[in-house]
């Protein structure tokens, strides 16, 4: 059995001290842009559809922007989508967490020399 040391991370976003983005947000704002649905991504993610509900209202709250437009449902049903400031923060994210991931792989080779 080798002893190898390893460090590691969850990567998190906040905006003036409010909690914006980690690893579980982001996954649900991936499941709105494949499903268009709000209820959808949290079947795929196993929540509850109102957990999801109240995180989306997290992200926009604590964004200076809405980060997902909500449609109730009716005739036509509902959905969910990103707006356009949502997709770019969605990006800027996945950016951000490759270069972390890019220094942690380094740091892990260096502590295990």
């Amino acid at each position: 059995m080798s002893d190898i040391i390893e460090a590691d991370y969850q990567l998190f976003i906040n905006r003036k001290g409010r909690h914006l983005l980690g690893p579980g947000r982001t996954e649900l704002l991936f499941g709105i842009q494949r499903t268009g649905s709000l209820r959808a991504a949290s079947k795929e993610l196993n929540i509850s559809y109102q957990h999801a509900w109240s995180l989306i209202d997290a992200i926009n709250q604590a964004a200076s922007e809405p980060i997902v437009i909500k449609q109730r449902g009716g005739i036509g049903g509902g959905g969910a989508s990103l707006s356009v400031y949502g997709d770019k923060l969605l990006k800027d994210y996945l950016a951000i967490e490759k270069e972390v991931q890019k220094f942690f792989r380094q740091l892990n080779m260096e502590l295990n020399l």
